[in-house]
């Protein structure tokens, strides 16, 4: 895929989760293998509310909400507060603090570290979707760099299968 078919299907799902406010379920999910330079361009660009959020080497069901690089969410604040230490609160956290009226952005990045720990991330992260995120206008971007392991999340054996659209990116950060 070349950089502006991948930018078209970016703003086609942001487009569909713009178009589903006020909605029941206008929340996307997109899974992708490859560089974070292209979304977070893509982010900068639209305008809406962002966060960006880096799972660590280290995390076991836990959350570095510190590893927080950006957010541009209204009620932010509550990240300079004491953070939830499991990904299930973070996800409700965010869930809770998203705009019901707007759309918005939110990036997991280096998801491959959390799927490498079993089923217990993807589980979370699939009942958080469907009783909370997916309700919200927002476009929830999973990234990881090992095109093999994010290609597990959409498999069909999986707990968030069905959820999420699939996409390599073939750019590269240097």
């Amino acid at each position: 895929m070349s950089e502006l078919v991948e930018l078209r299907l970016l703003d086609a799902l942001f487009a569909e989760v713009r178009a589903g406010c006020g909605g029941t379920r206008p929340g996307r999910c997109l899974s992708l293998s490859g560089t974070t330079a292209l979304v977070e361009g893509f982010a900068e660009q639209n305008g809406a509310s962002a966060s960006f959020f880096t799972a660590s080497p280290t995390d076991d069901a836990s959350v570095g909400i510190d590893s927080l690089v950006m957010t541009s969410l209204p009620d932010r604040a509550v990240f300079a507060e004491p953070t939830p230490g499991i990904w299930r609160a973070a996800l409700r956290l965010i869930a809770d603090i998203l705009p019901a009226d707007e759309p918005s952005i939110v990036v997991i990045d280096e998801v491959q570290r959390l799927l490498g720990q079993g089923d217990a991330f993807e589980e979370i992260l699939q009942a958080v979707w469907d009783r909370s995120l997916s309700r919200k206008p927002v476009l929830l971007i999973l990234i990881g760099s090992d095109a093999a392991v994010m290609k597990t999340i959409n498999s069909r054996d999986r707990p968030f299968y069905g959820r999420g659209k699939e996409m390599v990116l073939e750019t590269t950060d240097v």
